[in-house]
């Protein structure tokens, strides 16, 4: 490999075969990743990920200059590592009960994903996609859901505002009763939310409210959430809750739903599909 080619993308318009190497090069690992840890296989992670570019260099006039490039390449490659396995589920005998019908006969045709590039910022074609890929994983059974969600959590649809307040909710009035009985100030009150969140976070990636409405706090790398991440989250939820309440409001109106603690922490609450547990 040619190491003297710069990772950093050009500024120029002009789409030449220097430009998406370097494109392709800033990206190959990402890629490969995503798709090895779904399917499971080396070289079939490698086919995806060229079909992937392949797809990515007939869309490079606009996918090479934005900024969301890298959301547009992972949500592909998940969508057509999802495909992949149900599409060969026969042979696999791991995925045998996928897209069984009520009569008991299994489907062979695998879920369609959308794959054309939009500006998630100019559209709701990001949204659109996580609502397709959490359709494809209910309809696998309870137990193979598991290594799917783990492998890219942060491709999960988002939790909306009101259902992370219902699970706030539930935290806030644990941990009033709690401090209340050892008669703690109600100023404490939030001190001990906070930790209390940082704690659940750190281990369980939720809390109990959390587990009551099925949402869970992931970070965007999809790497586990650590002691760091967990403190500042926690930290950060002071400063959306004392301007006005806006820092929570936030989720309301931004494209991933995510407060200001979220968006410091490098964090997302997305929703986890049914029969997989949080406990």
């Amino acid at each position: 490999m040619n190491h003297d080619v710069s990772p950093v993308r050009p500024d120029s318009t002009e789409l030449t075969a220097p430009d998406f190497t370097t494109f392709m090069r800033c990206y190959q690992d990402m890629v490969y990743s995503t798709a090895v840890r779904v399917v499971g296989n080396a070289a079939q992670a490698e086919d995806i990920s060229q079909e992937v570019f392949i797809r990515a260099h007939s869309r490079f006039e606009d996918l090479g200059r934005s900024p969301t490039a890298g959301g547009w390449l992972k949500t592909v490659a998940m969508n057509l590592s999802i495909n992949h396995v149900q599409r060969y589920r026969k042979r696999w005998s791991f995925f045998s009960e996928l897209g069984r019908s009520r009569d008991g006969e299994a489907e062979d045709r695998p879920v369609e994903f959308a794959d054309e590039w939009q500006d998630p910022l100019l559209s709701s074609a990001a949204e659109e996609r996580r609502a397709r890929v959490d359709q494809a994983l209910e309809q696998l059974p309870a137990h193979q859901r598991v290594p799917l969600v783990l492998a890219v959590p942060s491709a999960l649809p988002r939790a909306g505002f009101w259902l992370r307040m219902l699970a706030l909710a539930i935290d806030a009035l644990i941990v009033l009763v709690v401090s209340s009985a050892f008669y703690a100030q109600p100023k404490l009150s939030l001190v001990l939310l906070a930790g209390y969140g940082a704690v659940m976070w750190r281990f369980r990636g939720t809390t109990i409210g959390g587990i009551v409405f099925g949402i869970k706090v992931v970070r965007l790398d999809d790497r586990p959430v650590d002691w760091p991440t967990a403190i500042v989250r926690a930290l950060a939820s002071f400063l959306s809750l004392f301007a006005a309440g806006l820092g929570f409001l936030w989720i309301i109106w931004d494209p991933e739903r995510q407060a200001w603690h979220d968006k410091i922490a490098g964090t997302v609450v997305v929703r986890v599909p049914r029969g997989v547990s949080l406990v």
